[in-house]
């Protein structure tokens, strides 16, 4: 998209759009779908079926609803998601969002066979159709796409969500995983009680989204490419937790929850906090990296056909200043999760708003002070608020992660981060300082060999059990 569009005011209008529908989306079926993992290890073997068939049928017609409302009400909707868009703009984004609104029930029943895929633990399907076919669908339609015929990018988002869907569907029904037949009880017990959790979590990931709204309201104050420039700076940063820390909570969370649910207490601490030491091996490493290489990536991965020099310096801005708050909210990621598998919904609800009120306060005041760096310095301040806050939640709970062995990891991945980081700033005051596409490749996979080395010196005892983890799971399959 960088290389077609820049930082254009079709990417400004089509990153507005998609935060739309995932605002929708959390508005009714991500919490369905969350809460399901959470819930299906407590329900009867005989009444899983029908708490399939019937949140399915029950979340498809909530999620058509919403999309019908999101339809008719698509100008006023335009105008509250980016009040700095005016004239043809504004026409393109009430035209992205009525397209946009067809893909809501698709997602909303996508992601509740995901969800019983995942308490399958069947992970590589379920990654696969959401995350491979999504997004090479949608790179096709970003190549067929023009400034002169955009529409083909909301399109081929609905399109690519469907065609993911379906792949889902049938490989679910050929495995005779679950074979989906009309059920409508809104009484039924399961329901209910899936309900109970839905709400608050559900509630809880639309604020989430609503703080990516108001960045982008923001932003779209601020000139035309600002609001692409943050989005492509928060896609990178949200990649890298996508395909790493949030896959790791993806198949630990079903384990988490069914240990609880068994009252194995203990064995539901041990997958936590192995999950949270592996977050932290992979994040703080990442995040300083990103620090130090944010020009070098953002050229690297965008700088291409209308993305120029002044495009790629404002998006690595915007990274640099994002890599701070990483570890945080991936540890949050953590945390949420252990609160979720203890039917603690209600209090993540409670610890987002608290993060997204500081976030959104944050960016009246800093926007007025570092212009568009008070952006992502928000976003990171508000991840370390939220941090702190779900740590207290654990603590009620009695959820404690970090014991003697935990904070000596903890030390032995900082001291390799630092090391690191002191032996690349040394190199960089000695070797070439013009840094070509050869010269970044090599700082980068350089940074990250010579960390991995330095936790292996020091004896880190979460990499060992990493691989002893993919190897089991390697010779099991």
């Amino acid at each position: 998209m960088a290389y077609k569009f820049g930082t254009s005011y079709v990417v400004d209008v089509y990153t507005v759009s998609i935060i739309f529908s995932n605002i929708a989306f959390s508005l009714f079926s991500v919490g369905f779908s969350e809460a399901y993992v959470a819930l299906y290890s407590r329900i009867n073997d005989k009444e899983k079926k029908v708490f399939f068939n019937n949140t399915v049928t029950i979340v498809f017609l909530g999620a058509c609803i919403i999309a019908s409302i999101c339809f008719i009400f698509s100008n006023i909707l335009a105008t509250l998601f980016a009040p700095g868009f005016d004239g043809d703009v504004k026409i393109l984004l009430v035209i992205f969002v009525k397209i946009m609104s067809v893909v809501i029930p698709i997602q909303a029943v996508f992601s509740i066979y995901l969800a019983d895929e995942t308490v399958r633990e069947n992970f590589l399907i379920a990654k696969f159709c959401d995350f491979i076919v999504i997004n090479i669908l949608v790179i096709f339609t970003i190549c067929i796409a023009s400034n002169k015929n955009p529409y083909f990018l909301p399109i081929g988002y609905v399109i690519a969500n469907l065609v993911a869907f379906i792949i889902l569907a049938f490989y679910s029904c050929k495995k005779k995983h679950v074979q989906y037949s009309f059920l409508l009880r809104f009484k039924e017990d399961s329901f209910v009680r899936l309900l109970f959790l839905a709400i608050p979590l559900g509630v809880s990931f639309l604020i989430n989204d609503l703080n990516t709204m108001s960045d982008g309201i923001f932003a779209s104050t601020l000139g035309e490419g600002m609001t692409s420039a943050l989005n492509y700076a928060n896609k990178m940063q949200s990649l890298f937790l996508a395909v790493t820390v949030n896959i790791i909570s993806v198949v630990c969370f079903p384990r988490v929850s069914q240990s609880f649910a068994s009252g194995q207490r203990g064995k539901a601490l041990y997958y936590l906090k192995k999950s949270m030491l592996i977050a932290i091996y992979l994040a703080i490493p990442f995040a300083v990296m990103l620090f130090f290489f944010s020009s070098n990536i953002i050229e690297i991965v965008f700088k291409r056909g209308h993305f120029g020099s002044e495009s790629a310096e404002i998006t690595s801005i915007y990274l640099k200043y994002y890599c701070v708050g990483i570890p945080f909210y991936a540890m949050c990621n953590v945390g949420n999760n252990a609160l979720a598998a203890n039917e603690r919904q209600k209090q993540i609800m409670i610890n987002t708003a608290i993060s997204v009120a500081v976030n959104i306060g944050l960016d009246m005041i800093l926007i007025k002070i570092i212009g568009y760096r008070g952006l992502p310095v928000a976003t990171s301040l508000a991840g370390i608020v939220q941090f702190f806050i779900v740590s207290i939640s654990l603590k009620r709970e009695k959820i404690f992660i970090f014991h003697r062995e935990e904070i000596i990891e903890l030390l032995k991945i900082l001291i390799s981060v630092i090391v690191t980081s002191l032996l690349l700033i040394f190199t960089n005051r000695i070797y070439v300082r013009t840094d070509t596409f050869i010269i970044s490749m090599i700082k980068i996979n350089g940074f990250i060999i010579t960390y991995a080395l330095f936790t292996i010196l020091c004896n880190t005892k979460i990499i060992r059990w990493m691989f002893y983890s993919l190897f089991s799971l390697r010779i099991n399959g």
